[in-house]
């Protein structure tokens, strides 16, 4: 029985090539992705850098940026580098928008603050919820969930 070799290299390497773009396409996508989060992360520590909020009896600050609005229900909120120091009745709403009409929306709601023993400094928990899911998550997370929203199909 005759093999041809040639033809199998040939056919190796096609697979090779096919499967080194296929990596560097995951590769690729990764960096977008993460390079996206990362400026989700810069933007919500340039909103909240330092800055104290205070809106009577839980009143609404609103946030629009592009096509999304981040709705916050506050009575009191303190950020220093974009990290919550003092925060009271907080219930995050994330908003995407396409010509003015809401098309998706993700909550964060069910604020419960907690001192970290390592650090003994002041932590928030929130449940996200989105499309049925609900997940607990850390307030220095909510940017990684912004993706939620951006991901959602229009």
């Amino acid at each position: 029985m005759n093999l041809d070799f040639t033809t199998i290299e040939k056919q190796a390497k096609l697979l090779k090539e096919e499967q080194e773009k296929l990596e560097q396409q995951d590769h690729d996508f990764q960096l977008a992705l993460d390079k996206h989060r990362e400026s989700l992360k810069n933007l919500f520590k340039e909103l909240f850098h330092d800055r104290e909020i205070k809106t009577e009896n839980g009143g609404q600050f609103c946030v629009v940026f592009g096509d999304f609005k981040i709705s916050l229900l506050i009575e009191t909120a303190k950020f220093e580098n974009g990290v919550p120091v003092k925060l009271n009745s907080v219930n995050p709403i994330i908003v995407k928008f396409k010509k003015d009409k809401p098309v998706a929306k993700a909550q964060f709601s069910d604020a419960t603050q907690y001192l970290d023993s390592g650090f003994e400094t002041p932590h928030y928990q929130y449940y996200y919820k989105h499309a049925d899911k609900k997940q607990l998550v850390q307030f220095s997370e909510l940017p990684v969930f912004f993706q939620a929203i951006l991901d959602a199909e229009v």
